[in-house]
């Protein structure tokens, strides 16, 4: 009830934490009214300038929530690979797309504390099962994973195939335990429910890890507490509990595959991601103790980490205290804990394929060849709040000498990570990394003898908020950012006078081919997540730069005198098409106008014939040469009465 009334609480203020006040600084240095607290993060360039523009689009197309939005190219099938509002049975199973059907910045809002309390919320129900229904320890639990660099320095967009997840598990564990008949077709609609879901997320970097860690929990529960299975009970609701949960899967498939199923296979067979192959290791094992060395308060240099999303990780504790359960279970000659020697079994794996690798025919064999090392991290990082969930709520106390030496030894591995990381990161600051790792010997003293369990992991949950919390900015709307800047007025200007069949081409900036579908007007360029390959055969009809276009990719222009267009593969996710702004190959591609914020582009498109229209910031919008001018009172009411000098 509590996350219920906060949800509607912070959705009914339209608050939200995605930096889209970053558009204002691209387009015209409009003051950013929409931001409440902090500052926003030009790193995640993902929300801001892909995944929230697709979703703006949505509402502006016509007719509004298409399955297929014409804008985005020659078409865009909205049902990959991100989670979009679309108007679609397919909806159902993406909870967090709702709220963009009342509007756009109710749709912000929605997104981000569906996520965020989701998160909190299916965490705490399966910490529940994993701590034997200790309340105050689950959430504390809860608020340490969603308090997880991770997750924060992700903007929580990894939340949903991690709700799903938990959800997974809680489902299974209902069909096989339940002894109520309500309970267990629930648990069985609640399964085929969160299956959809999970495979609806459609990036296996983080569902093959996810599913493997789901997969393993559900076992080790049902070894641990097999004295109270009686599949014999109820064998028949049981049974039908499954069935549903098959059939809630198959009519997923069947809705998605008979929408998009022609978009997933293309999407499959791109050189990029369909046939990348990761076997792991790229991920240093100091690297991921970064929150520990509290690597994201002392530098914002990250080197071969690359900033501070893809450096992101979770604070890690559990290794002293699993040794310490360990110890005390040899020394009494007893078993140890079977749910903590799976999870800390599976901790061990994901840190040797984060840090090792695995053999390229494993990989390829069990779907792991989809993850790369810092990818696994997500994994990794929810055995870490289960593992210290658990043994927690059955503490084995440590007392005396044994206890500080094990928080003196941890705080000391930390500072050896905290040294590692700052020859790799070019430095980091002396004391601040002793700081940090007397705060972990001091976490790890707390937690060998709690008075009170959730006392600890409440402690390690501060901790890695203090981290990770400052990150994202606190905002309130902020749709106008992206659809009522300068230039986004002066393009839906532009296009109501010319009929609203404008299409549109940016030179430059990464983002601006994302804004003309956000405002309702079709875009050549801007992230294409599917391929269209039909598209770029008009420009390339023998098909030798395939390789270059055939992958998720933000389409970039970039101004040559040559007409004949040079594709260019510039990262495993972009590429550049070089060519003269007035080329025929951008008739081919059917463009009408251009935005152009560099002189030379702009002499090269005026040289071919371009027809300056008006300038909007520090861009200029021109019509191409074999586009007629419309009719003179739109032209007027479109263009300012003077053009400024080139």
């Amino acid at each position: 009830m509590l996350l219920a009334l906060l949800f509607a609480l912070a959705v009914g203020l339209r608050l939200h934490g995605f930096s889209i006040s970053i558009w204002r600084d691209w387009t015209d240095g409009s003051p950013a009214h929409e931001l409440v607290l902090g500052r926003p993060q030009p790193a995640r360039i993902d929300d801001y300038a892909v995944i929230l523009p697709l979703a703006l689009a949505q509402e502006r197309h016509q007719p509004p929530f298409p399955v297929v939005n014409t804008n985005v190219g020659q078409g865009h099938n909205m049902l990959l690979p991100f989670s979009l509002p679309v108007w679609h049975p397919v909806a159902l199973f993406k909870p967090d797309t709702w709220g963009f059907f009342l509007g756009a910045d109710v749709g912000m809002a929605w997104r981000w504390w569906s996520r965020a309390l989701g998160l909190a919320g299916a965490a705490w129900l399966l910490l529940l099962v994993v701590t034997g229904g200790d309340r105050a320890l689950s959430a504390a639990g809860a608020l340490f994973l969603l308090g997880s660099p991770f997750y924060q320095f992700w903007a929580l967009r990894p939340a949903p195939v991690t709700i799903h997840a938990a959800l997974l598990v809680l489902g299974a564990l209902a069909v096989a335990f339940a002894r109520r008949r309500a309970a267990i077709v629930l648990g069985g609609l609640l399964l085929g429910y969160a299956a959809v879901g999970f495979a609806l997320v459609l990036y296996p970097p983080f569902q093959v890890p996810l599913a493997t860690l789901a997969l393993l929990l559900f076992g080790a529960l049902v070894f641990v507490h097999r004295g109270h299975l009686d599949l014999r009970a109820w064998l028949g609701w049981r049974v039908a509990a499954a069935l549903l949960a098959a059939l809630v899967v198959a009519a997923g498939a069947a809705l998605f595959l008979g929408a998009a199923g022609d978009a997933f296979e293309t999407m499959r067979h791109t050189v990029y991601p369909g046939n990348r192959v990761s076997v792991g290791g790229n991920r240093p094992v100091a690297a991921l103790f970064a929150a520990d060395v509290g690597v994201p308060l002392l530098t914002d240099r990250y080197g071969p980490l690359l900033n501070v999303c893809e450096a992101a990780g979770f604070w890690l504790l559990s290794p002293a205290l699993v040794a310490a359960a360990l110890a005390r279970a040899a020394a009494e000659r007893r078993r140890p804990d079977a749910l903590v020697v799976a999870l800390a079994a599976a901790w061990l794996a994901l840190v040797a394929h984060a840090a090792v690798g695995i053999p390229a025919w494993l990989a390829r064999a069990s779907g792991w060849s989809y993850v790369p090392g810092h990818r696994s991290v997500i994994a990794l990082g929810v055995a870490e709040v289960l593992l210290l969930a658990r043994l927690l709520a059955r503490p084995l106390p440590v007392r005396g000498a044994t206890r500080a030496g094990l928080a003196l030894a941890w705080g000391a591995a930390i500072a050896a990570c905290g040294a590692a990381l700052s020859t790799l990161l070019g430095g980091l600051p002396a004391g601040g990394v002793a700081a940090f790792a007397a705060a972990n010997a001091a976490l790890v003293w707390l937690a060998l003898a709690p008075r009170r369990p959730w006392h600890a992991l409440a402690a390690a949950a501060a901790a890695s908020w203090l981290v990770a919390g400052w990150f994202n900015p606190l905002v309130r709307g902020g749709a106008d950012a992206v659809q009522g800047n300068e230039l986004a007025r002066a393009v839906q200007e532009i296009d109501a006078a010319s009929g609203g069949d404008t299409v549109w081409v940016a030179f430059g900036n990464l983002g601006l081919g994302n804004l003309f579908r956000a405002v309702g007007v079709r875009s050549v360029n801007g992230v294409q997540p599917v391929p269209q390959l039909e598209l770029w055969r008009t420009i390339d009809p023998d098909g030798s730069e395939e390789e270059a276009y055939n992958r998720y990719a933000h389409v970039l222009f970039g101004a040559s005198a040559d007409p004949e267009p040079r594709f260019e593969h510039t990262a495993p996710d972009a590429f550049r098409i070089y060519v003269d702004p007035t080329s025929p190959a951008m008739q081919k591609l059917g463009v009408t106008h251009l935005v152009i914020g560099a002189p030379q582009a702009r002499r090269l498109a005026e040289r071919g014939g371009a027809v300056w229209v008006r300038s909007a910031g520090p861009y200029h919008i021109l019509r191409e040469p074999w586009v007629p001018a419309p009719p003179g009172g739109a032209a007027a009411a479109a263009a300012p009465a003077r053009e400024p000098a080139p």
